[in-house]
């Protein structure tokens, strides 16, 4: 499969990273492009707009540990957390710098990263792509592979 025919079989909820590798080959942009995604896309995000990314942003700084541990629900866990679930020290007048996430817990890097996505029905979908522009290739990896 060439290039061109592995963009044009890109589902339509993705037709906006057509256009974006179209304008990453013309390197003449006096100034950055900004691409706005489709609503339908939008709609599938885990993160659908930038005032939700900078609310989510402004409560990992304000309140780190209730941030994370909502993040962390999302993900399979061999065991859960035992200690603390967030340990810091960045004043080396109190002690070595540290930071200490989740003591005791144990996962499978694999299984959430790739495993967990096969299993809830998302096996055709693309885990993986990249371009590489020198070369003018494209790859994706689906999870299933």
């Amino acid at each position: 499969m060439t290039r061109e025919e592995f963009i044009q079989s890109i589902p339509s909820t993705q037709n906006f990273i057509r256009l974006a590798f179209k304008m990453a080959e013309n390197h003449h942009h006096p100034s950055p492009v900004l691409f706005q995604p489709p609503e339908s896309l939008k709609n599938e995000s885990h993160v659908k707009s930038m005032d939700q990314y900078r609310e989510m942003y402004q409560r990992s700084v304000d309140d780190p540990e209730g941030f994370w541990s909502d993040i962390a629900k999302e993900f399979h866990w061999e065991s859960p957390p035992t200690g603390k679930f967030l340990e810091y020290n960045f004043d080396v007048r109190n002690g070595p710098i540290f930071i200490k996430w989740m003591q005791g817990a144990k996962t499978n890097v694999c299984y959430n990263a790739v495993d967990r996505h096969v299993r809830n029905g998302l096996g055709d979908k693309i885990a993986f792509l990249w371009y590489a522009r020198l070369k003018l290739l494209l790859c994706s990896y689906l999870y299933i592979k």
